[in-house]
């Protein structure tokens, strides 16, 4: 793992074991992890350490191979035959790492093994390591895919003793439903098994565009080269023959993942400065906007807020939140393309003024449609005219057919917009723009979005009062 990459992934300090009997050892793993988001317990033998960790959800262990009583090799020992700690990584320290010394800790199934004058050098590195590959398994779904039982039990016993959530199907067909419901990080498929063989169902996944990033290794028990080929060219990342050894699954799927991971996280960062990048310009031709009007300064800004406090209030999570407030901020972005004389004028408007004017939802789809990642964002710009009772603009939406986002926006712009001075109009007080709103329950607003609108609106005047 890159240096660079520090426990930040998870807000939660780490909680870690250490398990030795000398002072001056404990005082150097001490030092050597202050620098990391870290609680450290420590311990003086393998006895003490069995009875804390029944107490405690310990992340990582670290224990010194000579201590007394239970020392560090028959600590790990306990700890991996034990289904609740058989998943937490152990790190073993000595003061003579030789090579009888390693394959003692690593058969013990120790993650790690770190001679005790290097620690200050190389400890911390390999705990980062270590709670990373523990963080990167707790959070990935193996499908494993074959016929045979005793070897979907197997492997599913040992790849979650390494930590992974596990997910198994007894060929491609039933491995392809299963996805539809939780798509997996990897896949770990045989290639001769009933109903869809494991060509047709790796040819499968890459037909799929939800699931052909997915890393694919096949299995098998005939040493093919032909398969492999085979199962390589069409795109599987690697190719295990059975019998399988655990450990070796285990290495080859983490490098796999730290791979795949490294490759998503490069692009996701990519991308989001391509987004923050186009989101400004943007932003700014809504500003420009605005200005053409000084009644509607400041708009589009308080829907996005309005908007994100309520779909925060109903539970969204932080990124559909950003990207719905995303959408409010650029919802009226199609005025660019109305007349002044239509946008500004102080009085009603005509028949044809207000068909105009019913043009700027499309006017803004046609604005941001050719900029990459802009999907979920189109149906609130699209859509945020549209009426319950069907009589809406510009697609004529009734009821759940309008998206969620949507019918959200279409309660903040309005209570913004009746709470907001306007050329033809003072602006009403709150109470009156909620009992519009209120009035236009059923008819013009989704009504479970205006009970979720003025369980909002309640619980922040609370708030404000406590």
């Amino acid at each position: 793992m890159n240096n660079s990459e520090t426990l930040t992934r998870k807000k939660r300090k780490y909680k870690i074991l250490v398990a030795t009997h000398k002072l001056t050892t404990r005082s150097i793993i001490m030092n050597t992890l202050t620098s990391l988001n870290t609680d450290c317990y420590y311990v003086k033998d393998g006895d003490e350490g069995l009875e804390i960790i029944s107490d405690v959800n310990f992340d990582l262990i670290i224990a010194d191979s000579l201590m007394p009583h239970v020392n560090g090799i028959v600590f790990c020992e306990t700890l991996k035959k034990n289904p609740q700690t058989h998943s937490i990584p152990v790190i073993i320290i000595s003061n003579q790492i030789s090579s009888p010394d390693i394959n003692q800790g690593f058969n013990a199934g120790a993650s790690s093994c770190i001679d005790i004058v290097n620690i200050e050098n190389q400890l911390t590195d390999i705990v980062k390591d270590e709670l990373e590959k523990r963080d990167l398994h707790e959070q990935q779904h193996i499908l494993i895919v074959d016929d045979s039982r005793t070897i979907l039990s197997a492997l599913g016993k040992g790849l979650m003793q390494a930590g992974f959530r596990v997910m198994t199907a007894e060929n491609g067909k039933k491995a392809l439903e299963l996805m539809l419901m939780k798509k997996p990080d990897l896949i770990l498929s045989d290639i001769i098994m009933p109903e869809m063989d494991g060509f047709s169902y790796l040819s499968a996944t890459r037909s799929i565009p939800e699931f052909a990033d997915i890393p694919f290794i096949a299995m098998s028990t005939k040493n093919d080269r032909a398969s492999m080929r085979r199962m390589v060219q069409a795109g599987a990342a690697s190719y295990i023959l059975k019998p399988i050894h655990i450990e070796q699954l285990i290495i080859t799927i983490e490098n796999i993942l730290s791979t795949q991971f490294r490759i998503v996280l490069k692009d996701r960062e990519r991308l989001s400065l391509e987004q923050k990048q186009t989101l400004i310009s943007i932003t700014s031709l809504v500003t420009a906007l605005e200005a053409r009007d000084p009644y509607t300064k400041g708009h589009s800004e308080a829907v996005s807020k309005m908007t994100s406090d309520i779909v925060t209030y109903m539970g969204t999570s932080q990124q559909a939140k950003e990207r719905i407030a995303i959408g409010a901020m650029l919802h009226d972005i199609g005025k660019i393309g109305i007349k002044d004389k239509v946008l500004l004028k102080p009085g009603p408007l005509t028949k044809d003024e207000f068909e105009h004017i019913k043009k700027h939802p499309i006017i803004g789809i046609n604005i941001v449609k050719n900029i990459p990642h802009m999907d979920d964002i189109i149906p609130i710009i699209q859509f945020h005219h549209e009426r319950f009772d069907g009589k809406g603009y510009p697609a004529g939406l009734k009821k759940d057919n309008i998206p969620f986002p949507a019918n959200i926006v279409a309660i903040a712009d309005t209570y913004d917009s009746l709470t907001s001075k306007r050329p033809y109009r003072n602006k009403m007080s709150s109470g009156q723009a909620l009992q519009i709103i209120y009035d236009n329950r059923g008819t013009q607003f989704n009504p479970d979005y205006v009970d979720i609108f003025f369980k909002f609106i309640f619980s922040k005047e609370k708030i404000a009062a406590i």
